[in-house]
């Protein structure tokens, strides 16, 4: 690393330069260049990354064209790309960015819903996110991609038995009232247990919760515990 720039030497294999590369992200933050044509969205995401430590915005570009002039300059580990810019649309767009910087990972963002979701990750993204959820799973996404950066590996091990309960329920769609029943405890119990949940795993509300635990049952990730 130079100057806080991820340096390549050119007389190293391929292998040695993916085993540096990663190796060195286990000793600092996670780079990000963020690419979208709306302002508005590019400072909203730089605050909600800011809050969490983990994550650090390099730069910002509004076209893929300011984008390449910032990755003359330096290699974040991962670009969030707007799939809708004035100079790229859609899979073009990641096919571009992917030959300006093979190195980096790519989270696809979309304001125009799923649809594009499965061609995103085909062509080259390694996430995928909507616009009206990435304030609440934007972190974790990116996160996932590094796995030396990661706060919760095995997550449910940060959780009780019942606050495991509590939060699958909570991904279910339920209610406090309906898991107090579910449950056979009070309504006041399960919020404290909700509480407890959403500041173990750095998130704000039910709604990011939700999301959350699904990502990771998509994953595997490991969900023994009976509820009752």
């Amino acid at each position: 690393m130079d100057g806080g720039k991820i340096v390549l030497a050119n007389d190293t294999g391929a292998s040695a330069r993916e085993h540096d590369y990663n190796g060195a992200l286990q000793m600092r933050m996670i780079t990000a260049l963020l690419v979208d044509d709306h302002e508005i969205v590019l400072e909203g995401i730089e605050r909600v990354l800011s809050l969490d430590g983990r994550v650090e915005v390099v730069g910002r570009a509004r076209s893929l064209s300011e984008a390449g002039v910032f990755l003359d300059e330096m290699i974040p580990d991962v670009i969030v790309l707007d799939l809708r810019l004035p100079d790229a649309d859609g899979i073009a767009g990641i096919e571009r960015v992917k030959k300006m910087c093979p190195q980096a990972k790519i989270v696809a963002m979309t304001g125009y819903g799923k649809a594009a979701k499965a061609g995103a990750l085909k062509n080259g993204a390694d996430a995928f996110l909507t616009k009206e959820l990435a304030s609440d799973i934007i972190t974790h996404t990116i996160c996932e991609l590094f796995p030396a950066n990661r706060r919760e590996q095995d997550f449910v091990q940060k959780l009780s038995a019942r606050e495991v309960d509590v939060a699958r329920l909570v991904a279910a769609g339920m209610t406090n009232n309906e898991i107090a029943r579910a449950l056979c405890v009070s309504k006041n119990t399960v919020k404290t247990h909700l509480g407890n949940v959403l500041r173990k795993l750095c998130l704000r509300d039910r709604v990011g919760l939700a999301l959350h635990w699904r990502l990771k049952e998509q994953r595997g990730a490991p969900d023994n515990h009976p509820v009752g």
